[in-house]
């Protein structure tokens, strides 16, 4: 299958709107933020990409459901604000989604599967899986 956007190799400056058009063609799905997910790009590095993150406050966690683009380049920012927040006793842990190889998440960022969903998008009547990974400091 090709893909409008290319994810390997030197990437061209985006703009989110570009960037959420090819989490959408990647993920198989629509781009909706859940009540609280906020979603964070950096405007002086367009060929970054973007994540989106939401607290959940009771269980002391951070997570970032949607990620497109270069996690490298995001990886000290994640790893910054878990350490500072967990220095502060906000969040224990931070905790990332994908459908796609979970390894990927592992291998850049640390961590390990910690969980496993099977889902069902009410649109396409097509079932799915994803993984939790838990970010390592």
């Amino acid at each position: 299958m090709r893909y409008k956007y290319a994810m390997s190799g030197p990437k061209a400056p985006r703009t989110f709107e570009e960037w959420v058009e090819a989490y959408e063609e990647r993920d198989g799905s629509k781009y909706v933020l859940s009540p609280g997910e906020r979603p964070v790009y950096d405007e002086r590095h367009p060929e970054r990409g973007f994540f989106t993150f939401y607290f959940d406050v009771q269980k002391k966690q951070m997570i970032i459901p949607k990620m497109c683009g270069d996690g490298r380049h995001w990886k000290p920012l994640i790893l910054g604000v878990l350490a500072r927040l967990k220095a502060d006793g906000l969040i224990r842990r931070i905790y990332c989604f994908t459908k796609r190889n979970p390894k990927a998440f592992t291998r850049i960022f640390g961590g390990e599967i910690v969980g496993m969903e099977h889902y069902c998008d009410f649109e396409t009547g097509e079932s799915s899986v994803g993984w939790f990974i838990a970010i390592k400091e």
